[in-house]
């Protein structure tokens, strides 16, 4: 962002220490990949302004030697003044990446559907607007600070240019006058000077156009190669399809350029088949670790082990495909509600209808027009949409959909009241561990389940629970110890009752009492 727009509007600065590379993202693929043309174009105009000098050069040379250095030297100005301005291009649109980032943001605030109603409840239309506007100044201030500089540059360079074309032909003209070349030559001269010099300049000018394409070119390799740093070699290693025990020793976590650990020496161990909840306040880091489980972030220090092998030494592709992992914030994929579930894992009717089953999404289906072929998309012809826990029940049965050893259910259920999230994860905990499942409905090979889950009702289903309190696990055990112990989890559990198990009426009246 622009010094101007940052002084305007403070709250808007970037974070470059947060976002290293978002410029990039949002340059590279736009005019870095597509200058590769541009320079092919260029060059090929390169050459062939390089064969009409040669041309020009072999004329003046057999006339005299000094007319073809003169004219090198006449055009030399205006080539400096095109790499010039080339370069004051490419330095503003560095400048202004974070701003046309940020307009394309506040764009999509402005028009997408799903901001749609908060923009008409709150009014918020003029207020965007205004953000989009303030950008725009500044890009637009710094895009007329550039045409008036190059403007100036591209004057400079003519006004040499001419100079030196003068001084060109000056000299054609004594070297006529003291006979050092014939009138007729003199003539051929003056006219070859001309042609070259017209042709030299379009040469620079075409150089100066592939020089520039070449920086935006020389990025997107710089952003290709650094892709191929940071994307992690295949390990020899590979996870076994089933575990024993995955542990996390003295983990600590924290994101990019931050102090603050999100995680501090967490230790944790999950055994096979069992159901492990997280638990704890907002803020107090329960999600981190089932991001680190799930492969999608790095501890800081010490590891995570399969049995006895550190992730580090797994191909982390391998790793994935061994872990279902049903986030908080899932997609909404503009699918039909099988290639929702799937997720490109096309494995047959049975799975798909298995993992709806187990997610609840039976009475959803039903409703559906072509069932689970249904578009999940208003924006097509024939398109239905789901409502929130609806689609949260989809984001599940995706988890449920593969086979894998280990599910780790992030919050998944936010848009459920209590007793519908306690009802499906006891669900989940009948027919995927197999404790309690009507006959011939238990999974064959019970999988290890990870809840993170605010509700602590949700959580008495666990066989083990970690409680976490600003990034360390301050308790940890089952839930009856748990409430013996009369610390955080017993605090949390009895709030968690006094909200959601009071009788209506009770909770009427406290509200109430309250205003």
């Amino acid at each position: 962002m622009g010094r101007e727009e940052a002084a305007e509007f403070p709250e808007l600065a970037d974070d470059p220490a947060w976002y290293p590379r978002e410029d990039e993202l949002s340059r590279v693929p736009f005019r870095g990949a597509a200058s590769a043309g541009a320079v092919v174009d260029a060059t090929v105009d390169v050459v062939a302004g390089l064969a009409g000098i040669a041309a020009v050069a072999g004329v003046l040379g057999m006339l005299h030697p000094l007319l073809l250095a003169l004219l090198v030297v006449a055009a030399l100005p205006a080539g400096w003044a095109e790499v010039l301005v080339a370069r004051m291009g490419y330095a503003t649109v560095h400048l202004l990446s974070t701003s046309l980032r940020r307009k394309w943001i506040l764009n999509e605030l402005m028009a997408d559907r799903a901001t749609a109603p908060e923009v008409r409840s709150y009014g918020m239309s003029r207020f965007l607007l205004a953000q989009f506007s303030a950008v725009t100044r500044v890009e637009q201030g710094e895009r007329l600070r550039l045409a008036r500089r190059q403007t100036g540059v591209r004057v400079l360079g003519e006004a040499f240019a001419a100079l030196s074309a003068g001084v060109v032909y000056l000299t054609l003209g004594l070297l006529l006058v003291f006979g050092v070349v014939p009138l007729a030559e003199a003539a051929t001269a003056a006219l070859a000077v001309g042609v070259g010099r017209t042709t030299l300049i379009a040469l620079m000018r075409t150089v100066s156009r592939c020089y520039e394409e070449g920086l935006y070119f020389t990025d997107y390799l710089d952003f290709c190669t650094l892709a191929r740093e940071r994307t992690p070699e295949p390990s020899p290693g590979a996870a076994s399809p089933a575990f024993d025990t995955i542990t996390l020793r003295d983990v600590s976590f924290s994101y990019p350029a931050s102090d603050v650990a999100v995680l501090d020496r967490v230790n944790m161990e999950i055994k096979r088949g069992e159901i492990i909840a997280l638990v704890g306040e907002n803020g107090s880091g329960k999600s981190t670790p089932a991001r680190i489980l799930a492969g999608l972030y790095r501890p800081d220090r010490d590891e995570v082990r399969w049995d006895d092998v550190p992730t580090t030494e797994i191909d982390p592709a391998a790793l994935r495909a061994r872990i279902g992992y049903v986030p908080q914030d899932y997609t909404r994929w503009p699918l039909t509600a099988r290639q929702n579930i799937e997720a490109g894992d096309a494995r047959g009717d049975a799975p798909v209808i298995a993992a709806g089953a187990a997610a609840g999404l039976g009475p959803v289906v039903d409703r559906l027009p072509h069932g689970y072929d249904t578009l999940l998309d208003r924006r097509f012809a024939g398109g239905q949409e789901l409502s929130g826990g609806q689609w949260q029940r989809i984001a599940i049965a995706r988890g449920l959909y593969r086979d894998v050893p280990l599910l780790i259910f992030d919050e998944p259920t936010a848009a459920m009241d209590a007793r519908a999230e306690h009802a499906l994860f006891a669900d989940v905990s009948a027919r995927v561990l197999g404790r309690g499942a009507p006959a011939g409905e238990e999974d064959r090979q019970p999988r290890t389940v990870v809840l993170i889950t605010h509700r602590m009702t949700s959580a008495q289903l666990a066989d083990r629970i970690y409680v976490l309190d600003r990034g360390r696990i301050v308790e940890h055990g089952a839930h009856a110890g748990l409430m013996a112990q009369d610390g955080l989890y017993a605090e949390l559990f009895r709030l968690h009752l006094a909200v959601y198990a009071a009788p209506s009426g009770a909770v009427e009246e406290s509200g109430a009492a309250a205003g």
